[in-house]
């Protein structure tokens, strides 16, 4: 995958998130009546349950010498603090998004819609919609690899 796809993924999630805020906050829209149906990665999970299902956090470095895992950073500082901002994971060089290989960040939209970390209640059909029209430009899609209880499990393939 290259840089640019990449990018434009990262920056389509972020924009799409503050505009549905925008619009649950801000207009009160019908479609927007309930919290829970605007889109996030983490989908029904926490930000924290959601990563430990790619990563162990607990075994990963915190680069804050006051807690000693990453995953007591993430909640120091997005729980606790509020500090950090909702799309850090691009950022941050430990999850391999941003600099990764392209099966590291492939996982990722996987994992975000898979049954059990999903929210039905979202849009999130149109969000993997989007996610594969950027993905098709470098030859990869987001496709259904299996069925868990009637719900389509996801997985990544590169395509012709």
């Amino acid at each position: 995958m290259t840089e640019v796809t990449r990018e434009d993924i990262f920056d389509y999630f972020n924009e799409h998130y503050e505009k549905e805020m925008e619009q649950y906050v801000y207009d009160r829209m019908p479609q927007y009546s309930e919290h829970e149906k605007v889109f996030n990665f983490f989908g029904r999970k926490t930000e924290i349950e959601f990563l430990n299902r790619l990563y162990k956090l607990e075994e990963m470095p915190s680069n804050d010498k006051r807690v000693p895992n990453f995953e007591k950073e993430i909640y120091l500082h997005r729980i606790k603090n509020e500090d950090w901002p909702l799309y850090w994971i691009f950022d941050d060089e430990r999850l391999g998004l941003k600099n990764g290989n392209t099966d590291t960040i492939l996982k990722f939209p996987s994992e975000m819609f898979h049954p059990v970390v999903r929210n039905e209640k979202s849009n999130w059909q149109s969000v993997l919609n989007s996610v594969n029209e950027f993905l098709r430009v470098d030859g990869y899609e987001i496709y259904e690899s299996e069925k868990i209880s009637s719900k389509s499990v996801y997985s990544y393939r590169a395509i012709l």
